[in-house]
């Protein structure tokens, strides 16, 4: 009787919007020992707002956000900051079952809004390992998506597994490529790795000269670059401006929507120079901000800019556009707002891997309310 009044009173603050991150957490320990009381819970609630309740659509509701929180809980365990950063600003990736519910059988029901999370066939997948290469003399060879990258040696250009793709006898310009929703990585003839988000590119020799090894990117790339004693590794950007290092790891953010260009260092040194050869050196932690005419830094959270390259979503501090336009990308989809978009942030840390339907459903708790049409992603 004394775990049901607690229960029942963390609950009741919940629903008021009342309770502290530490009986938050708790709440979440209930769910997971305790589904049968959180039921009757929900079930209760919803006679009180007046909601007609479908049993067998509730049960399928809880079965599902079951085994989705005891994932966030798995998470939680892994990163326990995580719950705590959520909490005070409406997270994204938290998906408690009341607010599941209340907002599934309340809120678009009775509105009429036809949330995609019933939509089965509505579901839309997570990118892949997607990448073209394109040769100086216009060749093009669609790479493998079962091969997540590419290297090249003396011979050639082969898959990660040792497999040809194509010989390269003489010094050749590679452009490769990912399309909306794809990812690849490359490992360059000097021994640098490179990682690709989507709709993104890199323009490289098949061999670097003796002196400059010499690349160009658009959208997002990352760098572990090969260490050569007074060999300068030069990564040109096509929005302007250019990066120089020796041997150093560093993330590069040029996408067009961005008001910035965004370099950030994670290790070594780098020199950030804008269009006029102006430069800022960089030390581990910082970033650049690079627009027309002004260079600026900061420190930041590495983790959160790199987090795309370990296939996950970190939003820790980002608006909500800036949140949908990673969601085109990635998803392959167009974003179309009916409404002025919210203006809050969202924080937490979501895996690429999920689905686009999985990812909205995260977002319940923050109040949006979404419909897909085909590949369109509507925000009421």
């Amino acid at each position: 009787m004394e775990r049901n009044a607690e229960l029942q009173k963390l609950f009741q603050k919940f629903i008021s919007n009342s309770i502290s991150p530490s009986e938050y957490l708790l709440l979440l320990a209930y769910f997971e020992e305790e589904s049968d009381q959180v039921r009757e819970l929900i079930i209760k609630q919803m006679e009180e707002d007046s909601v007609e309740v479908d049993q067998l659509e509730l049960h399928r509701t809880l079965s599902k956000v079951d085994s989705m929180l005891k994932d966030k809980i798995s998470a939680k365990q892994r990163k326990p900051t995580w719950l705590r950063k959520l909490y005070p600003y409406m997270a994204a990736a938290v998906v408690l079952v009341v607010g599941f519910v209340i907002y599934q059988y309340s809120v678009y029901q009775k509105e009429g809004i036809a949330h995609f999370a019933n939509v089965e066939s509505e579901e839309i997948a997570p990118g892949t390992n997607k990448a073209t290469i394109i040769m100086s003399d216009g060749t093009t060879y669609i790479l493998r998506e079962d091969s997540s990258g590419i290297m090249n040696d003396e011979q050639g250009i082969r898959y990660g597994n040792g497999n040809l793709i194509t010989e390269t006898d003489e010094t050749v310009m590679l452009q490769l490529t990912t399309p909306i929703g794809g990812k690849y990585t490359a490992v360059l003839a000097d021994g640098t790795k490179v990682w690709l988000n989507a709709e993104s590119s890199i323009t490289y020799p098949s061999k670097f000269d003796e002196d400059t090894r010499r690349v160009k990117v658009s959208g997002e790339v990352f760098f572990e670059v090969a260490k050569h004693d007074r060999r300068k590794f030069i990564a040109e950007i096509d929005r302007g401006g250019h990066i120089e290092v020796l041997g150093t790891h560093f993330n590069i953010n040029a996408y067009p929507d961005l008001d910035y260009i965004r370099t950030t260092l994670l290790e070594g040194a780098v020199r950030v120079f804008d269009r006029e050869n102006k430069f800022l050196e960089l030390k581990p932690g910082q970033q650049a901000l690079q627009s027309e005419g002004e260079m600026e830094v900061k420190l930041v959270n590495t983790d959160i800019v790199t987090a795309w390259k370990n296939d996950l979503f970190n939003f820790e501090g980002l608006g909500f556009r800036e949140v949908m336009r990673q969601m085109e990308r990635w998803y392959d989809i167009e974003v179309i707002y009916e409404n002025t978009p919210p203006n809050f942030g969202f924080y937490g840390e979501l895996s690429r891997k999920n689905s686009l339907q999985d990812i909205l459903e995260a977002f319940i708790d923050s109040g949006i309310k979404t419909r897909v049409e085909g590949r369109k992603l509507y925000i009421n």
